[in-house]
């Protein structure tokens, strides 16, 4: 026993005394042995591809924006079956009596009818753009008043764009909020320059992505400057007289 104590400590002497090269083999030789060693050696060659993942923000105006334009691509709002209230058959003919000396301010003033006739096509749709923007909060008449004096400062997209924000907003402001909607009037600008070739998007996606526009206001300037029905824009008027005749009830 002696002996093989004496050899015992004389092979870990060695072991201690030999060279880091030569323990660092020792130390491999050994791991190799063990199952789980082989395991975790053959698991470490094994290249472990990095999955990556793309995060993308979507705005309510885009979901808006795309969920409408694949109702009405898909046919359905074609084929929709109208549920007419009795009370509306018997008021319509009365409305359409009353409505024949087309006397509203809506029928000469209304925004849609703002744009310059002579203008060329791209300043047309520009205008028909603007006077929708201008409309909001606004009474139809102001509405005409601004939309004249921007006429007679220049109103074309290049031209609104160069305007500084606080003039833009002395020339329109008989509207409500002026001061933001001259801001907005300015960025609207020059989106159509930089983005749309100097032009306004004739799109429900590319209208949305002018600021101060929403979806009511977008389908009013597809209507308008592109006459294309995408789907109908209504404020809280039709939704106030519609509840008044019974002919529906609505919650706003």
């Amino acid at each position: 026993m002696a002996a093989a104590g004496k050899a015992s400590r004389e092979g870990n002497s060695v072991a201690a005394t030999a060279s880091p090269t030569k323990r660092k083999a020792v130390a491999v030789a050994s791991s190799s042995s063990s199952p789980k060693s082989k395991a975790k050696s053959k698991g470490s060659t094994v290249a472990v591809k990095k999955k990556t993942t793309t995060t993308t923000t979507t705005t309510t105006t885009q979901v808006v924006a795309k969920g409408v334009s694949k109702f009405f691509a898909s046919g359905k709002g074609t084929s929709l079956k109208p549920n007419i209230p009795d009370s509306w058959k018997a008021d319509w003919p009365i409305i359409k009596k009353l409505r024949e000396t087309r006397d509203a301010p809506v029928d000469t003033v209304g925004c849609e009818r703002l744009a310059d006739p002579k203008a060329c096509k791209a300043d047309w749709e520009w205008q028909c753009l603007v006077s929708a923007m201008m409309s909001s909060q606004t009474k139809d008449q102001a509405n005409a008043e601004a939309m004249a004096t921007l006429h007679h400062h220049g109103n074309t997209a290049a031209n609104i764009a160069r305007t500084p924000v606080d003039k833009l907003a002395k020339l329109i402001s008989k509207v409500g909020f002026h001061n933001t909607k001259a801001r907005y009037l300015k960025e609207a600008a020059k989106l159509c320059l930089e983005k749309h070739n100097s032009r306004v998007p004739d799109t429900l996606e590319g209208l949305l992505e002018i600021p101060g526009v929403g979806p009511k206001m977008a389908h009013l300037v597809l209507h308008a400057a592109f006459d294309k029905q995408a789907g109908l824009c209504v404020d809280t008027h039709v939704h106030r007289i519609a509840n008044a005749l019974g002919w529906g009830k609505t919650p706003s």
